[in-house]
């Protein structure tokens, strides 16, 4: 055991972050060697002794010990040490480099393909259905790598792989290592809350600096009164990653040569065909859709903003300026709807909500969360801010109600990842013994920090977000499987995004909002008329807000469809965010799509995910919860049928036991359109 937490033995070591750069190229190595030389085992057994033991389970093995490296590539995106961010873009690269030539052993696919059909001549009768999906996904990996192809063929696509994770490599490294700022007189921030303005760095000749990062950005977009300082403050971020547009391009092209040597049409293709969505034209089809059935209600909230900003500034617009949009939104909340949110951030003190958020989690599941003293972590984080907790079933006694660890870095910084996500640092599994592994998370989000005079504080939107990561947290804690690749949200993005979706809807829950809120000052929780009026704005331009992401699912996948080569990806963006986003960003266009590393982290022709896993999403809602979201019963169910699998059954299996039927989309299309805000 190792060390104790109370009366209970933790049963596995927290995660230690004292690591040099030696260290972590020493551990990888090692661990590519022990891999291969699993793999070089599997290729040497008579064909007498391939048994899915001998094979499918050791191959098991070595890609646990491979997914676990994931706790070093991580310095890359919160180390404050660039030696050990570098090391940690090396341990990545040198994976992935390892994974594309694993993937394109001849010798070791023809050992499984072969071990896999003698399997299931006997009937399997001692195999899981997990096992089962897990010896046909094997195969399937080598069949989609390339295993068909002509030696040379294999050659060029080796070589195109590796170029593509090095330019993935820049592009990460640049957005994670942005330090742009706007510098700015106090007096051009008018209307900047108080505890904004403290955070901005001084520079040496009185101005301050707005950084790019999200909460000073937010601060002056939503709040500044100057126009020309909105505008400059865009301006700047719109074009702040300017150095990833050639990285990005070649990034593409090298995709649609990778296609067309693996025989798909489009890279679009072949990312969707393991997706739900099956294929592309059935994205394309789905955003089209939604497209058609958005463009009336964004159009119409684009005509009530115009109308209110004219009306405020006396004058008559004709168009919405990109800059002009979140303000005047947040102004028509606070004059229109009566809706001050300012006073809502103040009752939203990190301090307070994070805690309370996990307690409604802790109650829903019936968990524990005990935070980690200096005695398990040895006092040893990666950096200061960060916390993290141990997690245990409810009144467990014993080491086997041990759940994992959750760690949380929640503040903004320099050489930091930029946006809100979570990372599954050491996946749950098997080992070999029989014995469990358990799982390690991390959250990663970029919140204002404390003032000498006012807590951190987030706004309601920062609150969903984080409810959200904190979703996919617990889908990879409740998830137990026998393999890591089907570990908590390891399914394809089109599902994996759902159970955080669903549970998104708890901060829109007047008793839940009630319980995570609390004035900073006074202790007070939201008044049930605050609470209403917040709930009410949930739909308020819902037409726009939904038109981004189509937007944004639209880009995507265009860029990986065969296209107008004569258009760049710059040219395709704007011209999107005109026609459909009903953004009137000007020309020339900016690359500002640029600003997330979706397109590069696994979201590559599966930003439409986002979407379309909120079908699911509110369909679960709709059906389960939304009368009564604390029933412990259907909870439970939830963890056991939804959560526990992971990716080891199919995702519209899980989803229709769940139900009881197949899912559909009246939930999610009522929740846009049939919603009293909607109605003319």
């Amino acid at each position: 055991m190792y060390g104790k937490l109370g009366t209970l033995q933790l049963p596995q070591p927290a995660l230690l972050w004292s690591h040099s750069a030696e260290d972590i190229k020493s551990q990888v190595a090692a661990t590519l060697a022990a891999a291969t030389a699993i793999h070089d085992a599997i290729v040497a057994l008579p064909v007498s002794e391939c048994t899915f033991s001998s094979v499918f389970t050791a191959l098991a093995q070595a890609e646990a010990s491979i997914a676990n490296l994931e706790a070093l590539n991580f310095y890359q995106f919160v180390s404050t040490d660039s030696t050990l961010r570098d090391a940690g873009e090396d341990a990545e690269e040198t994976v992935n480099n390892f994974n594309i030539e694993k993937r394109l052993r001849a010798d070791l696919f023809q050992v499984l393909s072969d071990t896999r059909n003698a399997t299931l001549k006997t009937g399997a009768t001692d195999l899981s259905p997990e096992d089962l999906r897990f010896m046909d996904r094997v195969v399937l990996d080598g069949k989609r790598a390339g295993l068909g192809l002509p030696i040379d063929q294999q050659t060029r696509l080796k070589a195109l792989q590796k170029e593509l994770d090095a330019l993935r490599t820049v592009y990460k490294r640049n957005s994670n290592t942005e330090k742009g700022f706007v510098a700015l007189a106090r007096s051009e921030l008018e209307g900047v809350p108080a505890e904004a303005l403290a955070s901005f760095k001084e520079l040496d000749d009185g101005r301050v600096a707005v950084s790019h990062k999200g909460p000073d950005v937010q601060s002056v977009m939503t709040y500044a009164k100057n126009v020309n300082t909105r505008r400059a403050v865009w301006l700047s971020v719109q074009n702040k990653l300017v150095s990833n547009e050639d990285v990005f391009e070649k990034i593409v092209a090298i995709r649609r040569q990778l296609a067309g040597l693996l025989g798909y049409p489009t890279w679009a293709d072949f990312i969707t065909e393991e997706k739900m969505s099956k294929s592309a034209s059935n994205v394309v089809d789905f955003l089209a859709d939604l497209e058609s059935r958005l463009l009336p209600i964004g159009k119409r909230d684009v005509a009530e903003l115009l109308a209110f900003q004219s009306d405020f500034e006396g004058t008559t617009k004709s168009t919405l300026a990109p800059w002009d949009q979140s303000y005047y939104q947040n102004l028509f909340k606070e004059r229109k709807l009566e809706l001050d949110t300012k006073l809502i951030k103040e009752h939203f003190p990190v301090a307070q909500v994070v805690p309370a958020m996990l307690q409604v989690y802790q109650d829903m599941f019936s968990l524990d969360f005990v935070q980690l003293s200096a005695d398990v972590t040895n006092g040893d984080v990666w950096h200061d801010d960060v916390f993290g907790y141990a997690v245990w079933e409810r009144d467990a006694t014993h080491s086997s109600g041990f759940l994992g660890y959750v760690f949380l870095d929640l503040y903004s910084r320099d050489d930091k990842f930029g946006g809100n996500a979570m990372w599954q640092l050491v996946h749950g599994h098997e080992r070999a013994d029989g014995s469990r592994a358990y799982p390690t998370a991390a959250i990663v989000a970029n919140l204002s920090k404390p003032s000498p005079d006012q807590p951190a504080l987030m706004i309601h939107f920062d609150a969903v977000q984080l409810f959200h990561e904190i979703g996919h947290v617990f889908h990879g804690l409740l998830s137990v499987t026998k393999y890591t690749r089907f570990h908590g949200t390891a399914g394809p993005t089109d599902w994996a995004e759902a159970p955080s979706q669903m549970l998104e809807n708890w901060c829109w829950e007047p008793s839940v909002l009630s319980k995570i809120s609390r004035h900073y000052q006074t202790g007070a929780p939201l008044s049930d008329e605050l609470i209403q009026k917040l709930v009410d704005t949930r739909y308020q331009h819902v037409g726009l807000f939904m038109l981004n992401q189509v937007c944004y699912g639209k880009f995507d996948i265009l860029a990986h469809i065969d296209r107008d080569s004569h258009e760049t990806l710059t040219n395709l963006w704007g011209r999107l965010r005109r026609e459909v986003g009903l953004t009137d960003v000007p020309e020339p266009f900016l690359p500002s799509h640029l600003n997330t590393t979706h397109w590069v982290d696994g979201y590559e022709a599966g930003y439409y995910g986002y979407a379309y896993s909120n079908v699911f999403a509110m369909d679960m809602y709709k059906t389960v919860f939304q009368r009564n979201p604390a029933n412990q019963a259907a909870a439970r169910r939830y963890r056991s049928e939804v959560l526990l699998p992971g990716a080891s059954r199919d995702e519209m299996d899980i989803i229709t036991a769940f139900l009881g039927r197949p899912p559909n989309s009246d939930a999610y299309f009522e929740s846009l359109f049939g919603n009293s805000l909607l109605e003319n």
